[in-house]
């Protein structure tokens, strides 16, 4: 859907903290180690540095929001190294596809009212390395269709995907 990205209140404070919590829970979601740092100055928001731990490793992000502008912009970066995948993705809530270790790294900016056009102006890169998984979930079921030896899984010993939007 398109939801509206409404910043305005932004613009409404400065601040500057920094933060640590031990754990955060939101339903099956457990976030643990949350450190960070939020600052906003006349409506020019960065958190950064970002560091939680999930089930399956340990992320650093960092965010922006600009809502000084006519148009709202965004920006999301950050990564991890050694995740292992399938805990990871489950602590997220989603089925993984595939387990093993992972490398995932992103920077994507945009910018738009609403999602669906933050969507639209979505500029960057997005990286994931996998290593000593196998392919499972959905996904083999899938092929599990095309041959009933490939619905156990199908090992995979590296998956490097990269893509740029633009």
């Amino acid at each position: 859907p398109d939801v509206p990205v409404d910043l305005s209140v932004l613009r409404g404070f400065d601040a500057d903290l920094a933060f640590r919590f031990g754990r955060i829970e939101d339903g099956p979601r457990v976030l643990t180690e949350v450190e960070g740092r939020f600052v906003n100055a006349a409506g020019q928001a960065r958190l950064e540095p970002l560091a939680l731990s999930l089930p399956g490793g340990r992320l650093s992000l960092r965010a922006a929001a600009d809502a000084g502008r006519p148009i709202p912009a965004l920006q999301m970066a950050g990564g991890g190294q050694g995740l292992e995948l399938a805990a990871f993705l489950r602590g997220l809530g989603a089925e993984a596809p595939s387990d093993g270790r992972a490398d995932l790294a992103f920077d994507l900016r945009g910018q738009g009212r609403g999602t669906r056009e933050v969507a639209a102006s979505l500029t960057g890169v997005f990286g994931l390395a996998v290593i000593d998984g196998a392919l499972g979930g959905g996904l083999a079921r899938s092929l599990g269709q095309l041959s009933p030896q490939l619905a156990q899984g199908v090992a995979l010993s590296c998956l490097a995907l990269r893509g740029e939007a633009e």
